[in-house]
């Protein structure tokens, strides 16, 4: 198989309102995320999830700092 070679573009559109953020993804091969997170003060604790269905799965985590 053929590598590709040159310019690649992948698009995400992301916004954030009171501590809540939502995020959506798409790449050149048309295998988009999604993405959301929640903060909770300033900086104390964020807990987000992400999915790729390029990847066919995603993550969910909690990051505390104090």
């Amino acid at each position: 198989a053929s590598k590709k070679s040159g310019l690649s573009i992948d698009t995400t559109f992301a916004t954030n309102l009171n501590g809540i953020g939502l995020s959506i993804g798409l790449d050149e091969d048309l295998a988009w995320t999604i993405g959301a997170s929640y903060s909770l003060g300033s900086g104390g604790l964020n807990m987000y999830a992400n999915y790729s269905s390029g990847k066919g799965g995603g993550k969910m985590g909690a990051k505390m700092s104090f």
